[in-house]
């Protein structure tokens, strides 16, 4: 009885879906208890990143290439959910870098809005990676179909697009000062 269940703990030790489990559910406890530690969190995005990498790679699946070389659904979702977690957890350990590491002295509004525009670029490339390496889809006709999409959406809303970009500015400035109404 003690082996049978030695040989099923044992098995399910080595096998590249339980793996991938654990790492997930160990990663958000982690992500749970260091919030609001930014330092703690770059490192455990970091440390999950590699940690997936490597499982990843110790099972023969390259997640940065797009082949997915098998008839069986359940290992072909598999490998496309891993590969998904991958792309993203990669994207995540950027994040997590400029959160960290893009200061902008002086003027914490610009430097939010800045950080946030790198965020969006970041996030934008993973789901880029995704379809590339995941669904096996040419990025470039994405690319080029929601670039025309933009240009007839900018132009169809135009004046609602420079009442946003207008209300953006005003954040971004400094308020006038009062007026004093001390009398001499």
């Amino acid at each position: 009885m003690v082996e049978q269940v030695s040989w099923q703990v044992e098995r399910l030790a080595h096998d590249p879906v339980c793996q991938y489990a654990m790492l997930v559910i160990v990663m958000f406890i982690t992500r749970f208890l260091v919030q609001g530690r930014p330092a703690l969190r770059f490192v455990v995005h970091f440390v999950f990143f590699a940690v997936l990498t490597a499982t990843l790679v110790a099972d023969s699946v390259t997640p940065w290439s797009a082949d997915i070389a098998t008839t069986d659904l359940a290992r072909r979702t598999f490998l496309g959910i891993a590969k998904t977690t991958w792309c993203f957890a990669g994207a995540t350990v950027l994040v997590a870098s400029v959160r960290l590491f893009l200061i902008v002295e002086q003027k914490p509004r610009e430097g939010r809005l800045i950080q946030d525009l790198l965020v969006g670029i970041i996030y934008l490339g993973a789901a880029l990676a995704v379809i590339a390496f995941v669904f096996s889809l040419p990025v470039g006709t994405v690319i080029v179909t929601s670039g025309v999409f933009a240009i007839v959406l900018g132009l169809a809303l135009q004046s609602t697009m420079n009442d946003v970009f207008s209300g953006i500015a005003l954040n971004l400035g400094r308020p006038y000062p009062r007026p004093s109404t001390h009398k001499l």
